[in-house]
Parts: structure tokens; sequence; C-alpha cells
């Protein structure tokens, strides 16, 4: 299970095929309370400070939605099993996991179409008008040619590099073969969209590139992003410092656990 925040409501996700739920953020500390197998009505001698049939009930329910769980139940070695796999990549990854499979998809009715473009679409490319321009040719690189069965044998993970810079050149190619527009497609009230080499849902593309750049040919060390205006080139425009905050509200991740009860 893993508790967050979401547009203002204390929300608690289990992982075996329940959707979030959202609690009040007091029901933490009764999920605090059945870190080990317990009793409802040990977890309310541990809460003295709350009537024990607030406790009790609240157990109830936090068992129907799936967030507990009772000792010897199937759902129980299902969560022991669940924790043996997945180990050290939880809760990260297993809820990552989790949390996205299954997710259902809504059919193309003329309605939902209509809502969909009833605001008109947002711009197809993130544009920083007062930033300098850098502009970045996109001249055919010989490597991009070369045969599948090379560029597979040849891949390698590296986690130390030189001091060389890139050249714009490399620069130029990485962006324009993964970020730039391969094509411009007829999404019909949709209004036009773009194909790049890398999938996106409904050809939608809403990933910009930005990219830090300490140590680069022809490109003064900053933080910049691409907004590739045609097929011919792409541009490089440098982006504001980040500001520095004047107000900051703390970030904090509740505590995960496996949850657990027993009847």
């Amino acid at each position: 299970m893993t508790c967050y925040w979401h547009r203002g409501d204390f929300a608690a996700h289990a992982y075996r095929g329940h959707a979030p739920v959202a609690l009040h953020p007091s029901t933490a500390e009764i999920l605090s309370a059945f870190d080990t197998w317990t009793t409802p009505a040990q977890a309310a001698e541990a809460l003295d400070h709350l009537h024990p049939e607030t406790v009790v009930k609240a157990a109830g329910t936090l068992l129907e939605c799936g967030l507990l769980a009772e000792e010897g139940s199937p759902e129980a070695e299902e969560d022991e099993r669940l924790a043996d796999t997945w180990g050290p990549w939880s809760p990260e990854a297993s809820f990552f996991h989790y949390a996205t499979r299954d997710v259902p998809f809504e059919t193309a009715t003329p309605e939902l179409r209509q809502h969909l473009t009833r605001d008109g679409r947002p711009a197809l490319f993130t544009e920083y008008p007062e930033a300098d321009r850098i502009l970045l040719p996109r001249t055919p690189d010989p490597r991009l040619s070369a045969p599948l069965e090379q560029s597979l044998y040849r891949r390698r993970t590296h986690r130390s590099f030189s001091a060389q810079p890139v050249s714009l050149h490399d620069l130029a190619v990485l962006l324009g073969t993964v970020f730039g527009p391969a094509e411009f497609i007829d999404g019909f009230e949709y209004g036009a969209l773009i194909r790049r080499t890398s999938p996106s849902g409904a050809a939608r593309q809403e990933l910009d590139a930005y990219l830090a750049t300490p140590n680069v040919t022809g490109i003064p060390a900053g933080l910049s992003t691409t907004t590739p205006a045609n097929t011919a080139w792409s541009s490089c425009a440098k982006a504001s410092p980040t500001p520095k905050p004047e107000r900051c509200a703390r970030t904090r991740r509740a505590p995960t656990k496996r949850p657990s009860s027993s009847s």
C-alpha cells in the first residue's frame, strides 16, 4: 500500500487491484496500529485516545477497501509474495506497476470527441519568445544508417565520461532524431499532430526536451529546451535561470508498509 496527497486529498492505494481511496488524514494513525498482526480490539487499546468503537469500525471499512488484510487469508499470502518478489524495488517500482496496469480506455464516441475538441488543442510546441536561440542544423548522419545488428552489439552502458565537449552536430543529431518531428499528420478535428520516432498515445507528444548543457560546443552552459519549429531546423532556446523560492511547503511521503489486520 502507498499513501500520498492528491489534489488536496489524502489517498491510500492498495496494490491488489484496488482503486485509490480518499481518506481523512487521521486514518494514517489507525493504519499504523496494524503494522503487525493485530486484532481491532488490540489496536483500540493502543489508540486509547480514540473511542474503541471508532477504531473497530474503521478497521472493518479499511478491510473492505483492501487496505487491511486478515491473517492467513489469500490476500495476506499475496501480500507476502509480492513483498518477497519486489524486495528492494519497493515501493516505487511495485507501486508504479500495479497502479498503472489494466487501465480502462475510453471509447472514442462522438460525445467524447466533441468534449476533447471543445476548448481547442494546445500549441504543438512550447515557445519562449524572449529567449536567445541557437539554430541546430539537422544534417544527415551516417551513424543513423548503421545495420540494426551492428547497433545492438555495439550498445554499451557508460557511467564514466570524458571531459571532452559534446559537439553541436552530435547534439543536433540526438535531439532531431529523438524529439524532432518525423512528419506531421492530419488529426482531423484534433488538428495537426506530429509523429516522432518515439511513440506517444494518440500522437499527442506532450513531452518537451529540457537539457542541461554544461559542456556543449557553441552553447552557453545552462538549461535549454528544444523548439522544433520545422523539419529543417531545431531551435535551442536558453531558458531562464531557476528562481530562488521565497516560500516553500515541506514535501513528505507517507510511510509505506504492508497493510495487515486479523479478524
